[in-house]
């Protein structure tokens, strides 16, 4: 499967899986998947790969893909809440958000998120979509302290100005944070590779 016939906003999905490696996986062969380059590979990001899965396969099976690596990490998740904005004639980055509440607030998180939060990223230039996951499994590498996931769209000739804009808002009048989100939130942003 190609990048340019995968869109997150254009599928339905039951359940994802998302490998997130230093080590590319290979295009041929396993189970199919959408596959991703860090954004800004000069900045030493955590991960550099990422491959998304439309139907997720068996976590251990996603690792094969990257055997040695490890700093591999794999996840399952559940869909939760998508916005969709107007088409987009090219292709799009893919902006991974890792996420947590703060303790005792998981209730007003989840309603801020799916309430506010996701339409004030989608207020900025570029981004196209928006997509909440809980994070049901993980396998691999050090275990991962996020349960929730957003995955956002962004027109990839825009992504890096928009990126700016949303780091620009974060917590000010047009994305303000009433106090649900904890620290240490891993954002990662990355292009198709095609």
């Amino acid at each position: 499967m190609t990048f340019l016939l995968f869109r997150i906003s254009e599928h339905a999905m039951d359940e994802i899986a998302l490998l997130l490696s230093n080590t590319r996986p290979p295009l041929a062969g396993g189970v199919p998947g959408c596959d991703y380059e860090h954004l800004f590979p000069d900045r030493e990001p955590k991960w550099r790969f990422a491959r998304l899965y439309e139907t997720a396969p068996p976590l251990d099976e996603a690792l094969k893909s990257v055997a040695g690596d490890a700093s591999a990490v794999a996840l399952k998740a559940e869909p939760l809440a998508a916005r969709i904005g107007g088409p987009t004639p090219g292709p799009v980055a893919l902006w991974v958000v890792l996420t947590n509440p703060v303790e005792g607030k998981e209730a007003e998180f989840n309603d801020w998120y799916d309430g506010r939060h996701v339409d004030d990223t989608l207020a900025i230039p570029g981004f196209v979509s928006g997509h909440r996951f809980k994070v049901t499994a993980t396998a691999g590498g050090e275990p991962l302290p996020w349960r929730y996931l957003a995955f956002y769209e962004i027109e990839l000739d825009r992504a890096a100005e928009s990126l700016a804009e949303a780091a620009a808002r974060a917590g000010g009048p047009k994305m303000p944070n009433p106090g649900y989100l904890a620290p240490g939130v891993g954002a990662l942003p990355f292009k198709p590779v095609v």
